[in-house]
């Protein structure tokens, strides 16, 4: 078994603490959390100045930092570095790490006066996150999916800019790509849902077709991934034909009930037979190899996850599988849904990377997520996930 590859499903599964000796090392050159969109972290971080992502050498597997004042896993310093080690015993070292650094154009201003860094997050270590709209029409009482943390994050940054538009991110786009020293090597788009789904896609889709334009008026070559809810109109994917964009579409749980149960306003405007005319709309107007969904393990049982992901994989589709997370406030908390062990995650790892093997997928090159696997399973083979 790859060793980062264990860590990372550690870390994924327990989270992290952070030693106080870490605590007061930890600051520039790394990127600090903003937690723009969403909040993992246990409410005692959240005035701390902590890392985004952790870097596990010597292989570089990113995993993000989920903040867990009870996990078995802790970040340290000491002797000039930092390293994770168990939270039993300093002795007890695991791997030497690093953090994501602060990209050189957080701190530059746009137009108004506005910050980079409002408008672009600096995700992975190698992409550029855009989250258009940090409110969702889903996101109440009644509709909202039981895991989300948009209405329970409150430590979202005031300087963000809760609602873009296309021209201030294609600014954005050129000015990071300008200053990134080459680093970028995808964007993201993603955000809450406005209440008319037609209009809210064609609001993404200018957006991510700007973005691209700017990404090649400065003579860069990176994937634009565009990450939306479908329209009710499925003929306005069209929009999207020549662009060379890459679209994800959520699927969460491939299970009816699952979906009902945690995405209740979802699941009650788009049942899972649509969402998969969706899906062959989107093959139609982009590609095989442009076509992406997203499912959380820990939301139904792993066979009917991956026999979900082989399906979907029969259809063109790439499924990125990110593990569950309870961020503090949600209501999933109350449900009585544990969060993966590492033993799950890491055999529906291995079986993702065999998917991904048998049909030739490389979701590294579009995504590669720190909560996720798909960067490891689209670069090595499934007996890196197994022991042995």
């Amino acid at each position: 078994m790859n060793k980062g590859c264990r860590l990372k499903a550690e870390l994924l599964s327990y989270g992290v603490r952070m030693s106080d000796e870490a605590i007061r090392r930890f600051s520039a050159p790394y990127l600090v959390k903003r937690r723009a969109y969403s909040n993992t972290d246990s409410e005692e971080f959240l005035a701390i100045d902590t890392p985004q992502e952790i870097i596990i050498m010597p292989e570089g597997i990113v995993v993000g930092v989920t903040l867990n004042h009870t996990s078995p896993l802790c970040i340290d310093w000491a002797d000039g570095r930092f390293f994770l080690r168990s939270a039993e015993g300093t002795a007890d070292w695991l791997s030497d790490i690093t953090f994501t650094l602060r990209p050189s154009f957080y701190g530059m201003e746009l137009t108004g006066g506005i910050r980079a860094e409002s408008v672009l997050t600096y995700i992975f270590g190698h992409t550029l996150g855009i989250f258009v709209n940090t409110s969702c029409y889903f996101a109440t009482p009644k509709r909202h999916c039981r895991y989300c943390s948009i209405l329970a994050n409150p430590a979202r940054p005031k300087d963000n800019v809760r609602v873009l538009d296309a021209d201030l991110v294609a600014e954005a786009v050129r000015l990071a790509l300008m200053h990134d020293d080459g680093l970028v090597s995808s964007i993201f788009i993603s955000g809450g849902n406005f209440s008319d789904f037609d209009e809210s896609f064609l609001r993404y889709a200018d957006i991510a077709k700007k973005t691209m334009a700017a990404v090649q008026s400065v003579g860069r070559s990176i994937r634009v991934m565009l990450s939306v809810f479908p329209p009710k109109d499925l003929s306005l994917l069209s929009v999207l034909q020549g662009t060379g964009l890459d679209i994800l579409l959520g699927t969460e749980a491939f299970g009816p009930e699952a979906y009902a149960r945690f995405c209740p306003g979802k699941s009650a405007v788009l049942t899972k037979e649509r969402f998969e005319e969706a899906l062959t709309c989107a093959l139609a107007v982009l590609g095989r190899g442009h076509v992406y969904s997203i499912a959380i393990h820990g939301l139904e049982e792993d066979e009917a996850l991956l026999s979900g992901v082989r399906h979907y994989a029969e259809l063109g589709v790439c499924t990125i599988v990110n593990v569950l997370h309870k961020d503090p406030g949600t209501e999933i908390n109350d449900m009585g849904v544990d969060i993966p062990a590492p033993a799950s995650i890491l055999r529906v790892a291995g079986e993702v990377a065999r998917i991904y093997h048998d049909y030739g997928f490389d979701s590294s090159v579009a995504y590669g997520g720190r909560s996720s696997f798909d960067a490891e399973c689209s670069r090595l083979l499934p007996k890196d996930f197994q022991e042995v």
